[in-house]
């Protein structure tokens, strides 16, 4: 029972941790794309890169009244490193402000639930079983969640592989595996795009 109260304490500071709020829900989402010469436009919504070209919605105007102008670019005019992280940034500001405490509020409860089922399981294996599970799917949750509050999952995943190390040898088991997940780069986070 203790592992469970350390648990929710765990989870109830990470969710005491302030985070950066982006955009607001109703404005929308601008993407810049940076240019080789220096210079950079503004995509209403997601670009799109095929083969070598790439097709955005051109924006000009207003917030409240954009023009649109759909428009092509060679890849290659493109600074893609300034590009794909302004736009890595983007998304990561629009999950946060969206959907993202929503979320990880979602999985905290869903690893609080299987750390309760572990306690209460009377079977070893198929506790670890569980706890197994949980872990490859928090451990690919940054990576799915354009990095949102990765060093929070991988407090919980710190704690997560102390419990799996425990029932491991409550099961007697004398190897274990050694799982090593890429985790998402840090989000390095930019001034969102406006309308030009």
């Amino acid at each position: 029972m203790p592992m469970i109260s350390s648990f929710r304490w765990l989870v109830l500071l990470c969710l005491a941790v302030p985070t950066a709020a982006g955009a607001a829900a109703s404005d929308p989402m601008l993407f810049r794309l940076f240019l080789t010469d220096g210079t950079s436009l503004v995509s209403y919504g997601e670009f799109a890169r095929v083969d070598d070209r790439v097709v955005f919605s051109l924006a000009s105007g207003s917030n409240a009244e954009p023009r649109l102008q759909v428009a092509t670019l060679p890849a290659s005019k493109i600074d893609w490193t300034r590009t794909d992280r302004h736009a890595a940034s983007t998304r990561y500001q629009w999950y946060a402000a969206t959907r993202g405490e929503e979320d990880f509020l979602r999985l905290s409860n869903s690893v609080a639930d299987v750390l309760n089922q572990v306690v209460q399981a009377s079977d070893r294996t198929r506790a670890l079983e569980v706890a197994e599970q949980a872990r490859a799917t928090l451990a690919e949750w940054p990576r799915e969640h354009f990095g949102y509050r990765q060093e929070d999952v991988r407090e919980i995943l710190s704690f997560l592989d102390e419990v799996i190390s425990d029932l491991r040898v409550a099961a007697g088991m004398r190897s274990f595996d050694l799982a090593l997940v890429a985790s998402a780069p840090p989000v390095v986070v930019e001034p969102l795009a406006t309308m030009p």
